[in-house]
């Protein structure tokens, strides 16, 4: 089951230029709140849930990163505590750092990964 978590797109700088695919996310990695909830935030950067595939080519399934393997940015909080749900995945736009919960910001190293990988994701802010 989707539950919407209301977030809408609140991690975009811009309104407009942005562009997502929908793509499958995994809970690999993700730990249950104190509400057992497991919850991908908004602003999560996602990499491929495969050793050599991507999600942007392949339509790979994606899971939460900090690895070299980032792709993208998880568009809305998506709630994956069933298992796996399809969900937004910003593939180009700029992300506004301001929008992250404190201390919920990307490492500069996690977003050199995925900037080497997808140019066209910027963070701001």
């Amino acid at each position: 089951m989707v539950k919407d978590m209301g977030t809408g797109h609140e991690i975009l700088k811009f309104a407009t230029g942005w562009e997502a695919i929908t793509g499958t996310v995994t809970s690999t990695g993700v730990e249950a709140g104190s509400d057992g909830r497991k919850i991908l935030k908004a602003g999560t950067i996602l990499g491929a849930a495969t050793n050599g595939k991507t999600i942007i080519v392949d339509r790979d399934k994606a899971k939460a990163t900090a690895s070299s393997d980032a792709e993208c940015v998880l568009l809305e909080d998506t709630d994956v505590t069933a298992g796996e749900t399809v969900a937004p995945l910003l593939t180009k736009g700029y992300v506004d750092l301001a929008k992250y919960a404190s201390g919920d910001a990307p490492s500069s190293t996690l977003m050199g990964y995925l900037k080497a990988n997808n140019p066209m994701i910027v963070f701001v802010g």
